[in-house]
């Protein structure tokens, strides 16, 4: 821990030396240089570098792999061997084993790694060393599904980029901020709600489309498995009795065959009106005399 402190020229007392690199310009102002060792800071949490290149290390084919930081963005240099590893296969290897604010958006394959004097990987040069950048296939929108593409019109509106369904949003250009304003816009269309995490985990619309018709085949599923059966009504039924007659039909069913055949109606029961009474010649109802009413001549 002594070593930690160091005595300056005019200062008085020691100053901790904390890895932090910094200098001071012709008015005396203090300048932010970076860090002198493999701690840097993404997304306001600091990460060491070393954990970067040991997950780096896991992926098949890489036999060495330095990292650096490069106009704010992470890159990576690999030594490998056979043919170049897929970028889009070493980002979703890397999303497996680093936090989700943790993003490489640039890999680069070098014939070697250059060193220090003593010996160490040097970082930055790394960034200029002979090699070439990892590339994915060219993007094609060929054979989009439905949901691919509703999610690729929705991120050019958003942000303003064109990307491929398999391309990573970084490496299309777009930035932390776009992305969030891309995630409220989805969270506003049917069916296309995820939340930042998710939007991180899943880095091409691809991988994110996939991610959504999962989780809503698994959501179906559960509906059913869980949806209860109908049950019986259990409210109070009214059962009402009427006596009626029924003009030309002697039951209820030869009621019914009357009207569906549209057979003529019975003559004592006129359009809208009551049953016709046909008064005797001595002014009584028919119907109060027993047996079939005859006429008497005049």
């Amino acid at each position: 821990m002594q070593h930690t402190f160091t005595m300056y020229p005019g200062m008085d007392d020691a100053q901790l030396d904390r890895g932090d690199l910094a200098r001071f310009d012709a008015e005396g102002l203090l300048h932010y240089e970076g860090r002198d060792d493999a701690q840097i800071k993404v997304a306001g949490h600091r990460l060491e570098l070393g954990q970067v290149e040991a997950a780096l290390l896991q992926y098949p084919g890489v036999v060495n792999a330095v990292t650096a930081m490069a106009d704010g963005r992470l890159v990576a240099a690999l030594e490998c061997r056979g043919e170049d590893p897929d970028p889009g296969g070493l980002a979703e290897h890397l999303t497996a084993l680093l936090p989700v604010h943790v993003r490489v958006a640039r890999f680069r394959r070098v014939t070697a790694l250059p060193r220090t004097p003593s010996g160490k990987a040097d970082r930055r040069a790394t960034l200029t060393a002979p090699g070439h950048d990892l590339r994915d296939a060219e993007p094609s929108d060929v054979g989009l599904s439905p949901l691919e593409g509703r999610l690729t019109t929705l991120f050019e509106e958003v942000t303003g980029i064109t990307v491929g369904v398999g391309q990573r949003y970084f490496d299309a250009g777009a930035t932390s901020l776009g992305l969030m304003r891309f995630q409220l816009a989805c969270a506003g269309e049917d069916g296309l709600s995820f939340s930042v995490p998710d939007l991180f985990e899943h880095v091409t619309l691809r991988a994110l489309a996939r991610f959504l018709e999962e989780r809503r085949a698994v959501r179906e599923a559960a509906d059913v498995a869980i949806r209860p059966a109908p049950e019986a009504a259990d409210e109070p039924v009214a059962v009402i009795g009427m006596a009626v007659r029924l003009p030309g039909a002697p039951d209820l069913a030869a009621f019914w065959d009357l009207v569906a055949s549209g057979r003529p109606r019975h003559r004592g029961l006129p359009r809208g009106g009551r049953p016709r009474r046909c008064p005797q010649p001595d002014g009584r109802d028919p119907r109060l005399r027993p047996g079939p009413f005859h006429p008497q001549p005049g």
